[in-house]
């Protein structure tokens, strides 16, 4: 669509009396353009944003897994995380978030 089509067609619509009309047409898209553009800033922001630590290729998430009951990849209990912390000599630290 053409600057010269928009114009024309803004001009028409506040010619016939839907003054109304035309101002909510462009007050929701412009409430609808503006919140696609900070969805898209907050998501780029906090998914595609580095993480803000040295050597982060070399972080790693560990789960357990318990295949008996169809439960898979569930949260880690306290212990057993707190016996890896102690106990893994390949990692240089460990930390546990819920």
């Amino acid at each position: 669509m053409t600057l010269e089509v928009l114009g024309s067609a803004l001009a028409r619509l506040s010619r016939s009396g839907n003054r109304g009309y035309v101002l909510g047409a462009i007050a929701t898209l412009g409430l609808g353009i503006g919140a696609v553009i900070v969805i898209a800033g907050l998501l780029c922001a906090l998914l595609l944003a580095p993480l803000g630590m040295r050597d982060e290729d070399r972080v790693v998430h560990i789960a357990e897994r318990k295949d008996g009951n169809g439960v898979v990849d569930f949260a880690v209990a306290s212990g057993n995380f707190l016996a890896w912390q102690d106990l893994a000599f390949s990692l240089q630290s460990a930390a546990a978030f819920n």
